[in-house]
């Protein structure tokens, strides 16, 4: 149940609110609201307080779990606070601006998620200690309280005794974050007292000072372990390094020599060293670079040794085999490209997804979040410099895009601009993060990369089609057939280039010439409505162009109150005849605005309807709290909680109308929404082989699928001659395999399998799905298709399902769990291995068996051997 103040308490807490911060002329209303509602004031600027400052409203309805020994210090409640300057653009929905808003919203839920508390001096990192935005390097918070005194409590106090805490929430430096946890908060606040600048740190100032970069340094090798091992130099043996080398303890990855200047010749020998990996802003800050020994140097990297005598003018990179080479052409100033963390094997696995059929380009996302993430684990590199990856965000775009879904798409763009500062000279760069932001709707920023992105690389051709496209869309025709030329002639004859020409000259919008593939007999069977993804295509490019009238019309069939659009979905909040019911609607605003007006009103009848009927369900009654609108607009899902909040029922609307339990078993035979019926399979034991026989029907195509388990078999397809022949031809089915031996596999003879893998830590509340991270939700999606895909065409079973638990391995992670029923469990896991050794490549894979009839699972595969096992 959401809790809430009480009438009275609520104007208590905006009073207090109005009196210690500030008059606030708006609010920030929260759409969706599961545990508690948080809406966030907003207090203008003012000549004597000239910034904004934003103040959670809500939050404090819920008393946190406070540790026994501060019991009875009135720690229980709180509310947070941010001041940001009076230039900060508070309206915009760009994480650039939008991530303090975003953070007071988790960190106000946080004590829930974590039944824990916050109070003053905790600390709360972004995962995998990566920078809030792009145009900032702060990456955690710290509660503070920013008065005169520092300590002093500042509390609004309830009718019934308690107290709310409001809290100053500062950003930090992942550094100042690292120092405050190795010591103390109070530690952490002398640093900003003492140092000579005058560090602000209200309201906030992305530009301030990290005042820990400037603390003593730590590193990599103790002088007192320094060895003796440039014994023959004849030179001074002065020397710049960066802390990536000294600190970090990474090799040398680039190196130089310049000659010095005069009054330096006395100790510099001109030697410069970097990791190879430093940022542009890295090397701009002077506390990541100091003076060393040859010698010192020497300790960190012996294979620098051989070079040392090389003259003035010349420069060093470590090649992919990890030797230094000397570049060739070298000019003082010229920095090494950038290094990738893809190595040969990465790369040829990846490019052989590229080889294969479609469907594959979820598995090379899902290969790269697994690549990532065991880097990060294992301390190779950071989740920052993976973002930073020029290659990394070549494939990943390239993976994302290819999926086709506005969720994928809206994925780019927020991986791309970290990668941005490498991507000169890379045109494929540029059309892949342009191609995501027209898919995003975003249609003025994608004209403006295309176009940068011509200058960056203008012999690269599908830069000048994206040109093209965007330039048409703005009313640049001449400028449009320019592009479409140029590219021509880089592509003399290409099928797209010649499309879009005509299209251009026919004066066909934006959305009709994305309306295409790339192959010409594919787009053919599209453009004939013969393509079985026609659907998907069109749900993706709806969401390029926003149609105002549309949009309107949306508004007026729903009246929603906050709304909230394209963060990444559209929401709000739907009064029901009395009744509020969240929505969301999976998508962004430019394809709400084209939904079908007659369906919208369907569905908002639906809600209405199942708001004021309640549920029942094992003697609990539920009430419709939430509604979900898939991406392709066709299925809604609905959300019931009870009356107490603690339980939820979740159910699917389809096409058919036909509401189901999202937990409901399904009969194999059990009609489809066409009204045809599901699969049929049959079993016969011959011997020591098992033969298997299956039919299914798609509108007018029947299927069969005949073979020996654990074999693809054989596969025969038929045109049905009239509407209702199906029923004879399973009739025909049905009776020829029963007389030759074959029946339905005893229910009692299955086994049970389960496929596990670690995942990112999840939080698991009883009776609610949890929500995987991207990269596991994608692992688990690509997992259960590969599953479903290896036991369905090896007549073995299926994929029945699957949870979340938690690890055993103390290491605080989480479990997926994928279900499959199987009629033979070794064959099947041999399988099983097989796809997923040639397909995804997992750390700590484990696969369990329960026999029929058993009562526990046996483990029977681990990738790392270890035995800890459990669901």
């Amino acid at each position: 149940m959401t809790e809430f103040y009480t009438e009275r308490e609520l104007d208590l807490v905006q009073a207090y609110i109005e009196n210690t911060y500030g008059m606030f002329e708006s609010v920030f209303h929260e759409v969706v609201s599961p545990d508690i509602h948080v809406d966030i004031c907003v207090i203008p600027p003012v000549p004597e307080r000239n910034y904004y400052t934003l103040v959670t409203l809500g939050m404090g309805a819920h008393r946190m779990n406070i540790p026994g020994e501060l019991a009875g210090m009135q720690l229980e409640r709180a509310e947070l606070a941010i001041s940001l300057p009076s230039d900060w653009k508070i309206d915009s929905e760009d994480e650039r601006w939008y991530w303090p808003i975003r953070w007071l919203k988790i960190l106000a839920r946080l004590p829930i998620e974590e039944d824990s508390w916050l109070g003053w001096g905790h600390t709360v990192s972004n995962p995998g200690q990566l920078p809030f935005a792009e145009n900032t390097g702060f990456a955690g918070m710290i509660l503070l309280n920013l008065d005169p005194g520092g300590h002093e409590k500042r509390v609004c106090r309830l009718p019934n005794g308690d107290e709310v805490n409001f809290y100053d929430m500062v950003p930090l430096y992942r550094e100042e974050v690292d120092y405050k946890c190795a010591n103390s908060a109070d530690e952490l606040l002398r640093l900003f007292e003492c140092d000579p600048e005058e560090i602000c740190i209200m309201p906030v100032d992305l530009n301030r000072k990290n005042v820990c970069i400037s603390r003593e340094k730590v590193y990599a090798i103790k002088p007192e372990e320094m060895e003796c091992l440039l014994t023959d130099w004849p030179g001074v043996e002065g020397c710049l390094a960066t802390d990536r080398i000294t600190v970090d303890g990474m090799p040398v990855g680039y190196c130089y020599r310049e000659e010095p200047e005069e009054n330096c010749k006395d100790w510099d020998s001109g030697w410069r060293f970097m990791a190879g990996d430093e940022s542009d802003a890295y090397m701009d800050d002077p506390d990541c670079t100091s003076i060393y020994t040859l010698n010192a140097i020497c300790n960190y990297d012996m294979e620098v040794l051989p070079i040392l005598n090389s003259p003035y003018g010349t420069a060093f990179e470590r090649n992919q085999n990890g030797e230094l080479v000397r570049l060739r052409n070298w000019e003082k100033g010229q920095m090494p490209e950038q290094k990738s963390l893809l190595g040969p094997a990465e790369i040829q696995f990846l490019e052989d997804c590229v080889d294969e059929a479609d469907g594959y380009f979820g598995r090379m996302a899902a290969y790269l979040d697994e690549f990532i993430q065991t880097g990060v684990r294992e301390g190779r590199f950071t989740e920052r410099q993976a973002r930073e990856d020029l290659q990394i965000a070549l494939w990943y775009s390239y993976a994302y895009n290819n999926l086709d879904e506005y969720r994928w798409y809206y994925s780019t763009v927020q991986w791309m601009p970290y990668s941005e500062k490498y991507a000169r000279g890379c045109g494929a760069w540029y059309y892949r993060y342009s191609v995501a932001l027209v898919y995003c709707g975003r249609l003025r920023d994608a004209l403006d990369y295309a176009e940068r992105g011509v200058l960056e690389e203008p012999d690269y051709p599908w830069i000048w089609l994206q040109a093209a496209k965007l330039r048409c869309h703005f009313g640049d025709k001449e400028g449009a057939l320019a592009a479409v030329e140029r590219g021509l002639s880089l592509e003399p004859g290409d099928y797209e280039f010649l499309t879009l020409r005509q299209e251009i000259e026919a004066g066909r919008s934006l959305e009709e010439m994305e309306f295409h593939y790339i192959d010409a007999e594919a787009d053919q069977d599209l453009q004939d409505g013969l393509n079985p993804d026609e659907l998907s295509k069109r749900a993706a490019i709806r969401g390029i162009c926003l149609n105002e009238d549309g949009l309107n019309e949306f508004q007026q069939i729903f009246q929603p109150i906050d709304w909230e659009a394209d963060a990444p979905f559209c929401s709000f909040t739907m009064d029901a005849d009395g009744y509020e019911v969240e929505m969301v609607f999976c998508m962004n605003q430019a394809a709400v605005s084209k939904l079908d007006p007659e369906w919208l009103v369907s569905c908002r009848e639906l809600v209405r309807q199942k708001a004021k009927m309640h549920r029942f369900k094992e003697g609990v009654t539920y009430a419709l709290r939430l509604a979900t609108v898939s991406w392709d607009g066709i299925t809604v899902m609905l959300t019931y909680e009870d009356e107490e909040g603690q339980r939820i029922l979740q159910t699917v609307v389809e096409a058919d109308g036909e509401e189901r339990d999202l937990d409901e078993s399904y009969d194999p035979i059990d009609e489809q929404s066409n009204g045809l019926p599901g699969m049929i399979k049959l079993y016969k034991q011959d011997g020591d082989e098992i033969h298997y026989a299956e039919v299914w029907i798609d509108d007018d195509i029947v299927t069969e699928h005949i073979g020996v388990l654990g074999d693809t078999g054989e596969v025969t397809e038929c045109r049905l001659d009239a509407a209702d022949g199906w029923q004879d031809y399973l009739t025909g089915f049905l009776k020829a395999y029963y007389e030759d031996g074959y029946d339905e596999w005893p229910e009692e003879d299955f086994f049970w399998l389960v496929v596990q893998y670690p995942i990112a830590p999840v939080a698991l509340k009883e009776g609610e799905m949890p929500i995987l991270p991207p990269a596991d939700e994608r692992l688990r999606e690509t997992s259960e298709n590969l599953l479903n895909e290896t036991l369905g065409w090896t007549g073995l079973g299926i994929v029945d399902g699957w949870e979340v638990g938690p690890s055993l391995d103390g290491s605080g992670r989480s479990v997926l769990n994928l279900y499959c029923i199987v009629v033979d469990g070794n064959m099947a896991v041999q399988t099983i291995l097989r796809a997923l050794q040639n397909e995804i490549v997992r750390s700590g894979l484990k696969i369990a068996v329960k026999m029929p009839m058993d009562a526990a699972y046996a483990l029977v595969y681990s990738d790392d051997g270890s035995q800890d096992f459990s669901l």
